[in-house]
């Protein structure tokens, strides 16, 4: 499905709320770039402190009150900016569950994070994609059942919007994209051939 164009379109401001404002693609962007970054503390691998080994944390992602292993491995991108990093998930047997791959090229962009919503965790898969005014972004709110499979609670693709709603979904996207990054805690960011990973 093809991306959609950067309409003119109705910005949206917390101290201004209620009011329609026409804004331009450039404004659009500038807003867009705003919202969606991290408000939380972030690690740089480029920064002197920043872990070369993987991250293991243990959470309870599928619900079931069993803590589940998270491992993100992002070694290679350190030294080759071609290699992939991985999440992997692994139940109480040691069994993988649930994997993914993500890197610095454009195609493989991509953010993960752990969103807890009234108690309980969540993955937050977020790919923001914005090129030459095109949307192509999309986001995905799961948590998993004992066998791997994505419960999905709140999904939105952009390029899946109808021309004529674009403007309004758009809104609504970025306010739900900056609500669950406000509740989450990065496990890895590959946006714009940056690598962020998770920090205590």
């Amino acid at each position: 499905t093809a991306c959609k164009s950067t309409p003119e379109t109705t910005s949206f401001n917390e101290e201004t709320a209620g009011e329609v404002n026409t804004v331009t693609e450039t404004e659009t962007s500038s807003y867009y770039e705003e919202i969606v970054l991290p408000e939380f503390p972030v690690v740089s691998v480029e920064e002197s402190d920043a872990p070369t080994e993987n991250i293991h944390l243990s959470i309870d992602i599928t619900h079931d009150g069993i803590e589940e292993d998270v491992y993100v491995d992002f070694a290679e991108l350190l030294t080759n900016s071609q290699a992939i990093a991985t999440i992997q998930i692994y139940n109480s047997d040691g069994d993988v569950i649930w994997s993914v791959e993500l890197g610095l090229p454009h195609m493989a962009w991509a953010e993960y994070y752990i969103v807890e919503l009234d108690g309980d965790k969540y993955i937050f898969e977020y790919m923001p994609d914005e090129s030459q005014g095109d949307y192509c972004d999309s986001y995905k709110l799961f948590y998993l059942s004992s066998k791997g499979e994505e419960n999905i609670v709140d999904e939105m693709n952009l390029y899946e919007v109808d021309e004529s709603e674009l403007s309004e979904k758009l809104k609504e996207y970025y306010e739900k994209t900056a609500d669950y990054i406000s509740k989450g805690k990065l496990l890895i960011s590959t946006w714009e051939n940056e690598l962020k990973v998770y920090s205590e």
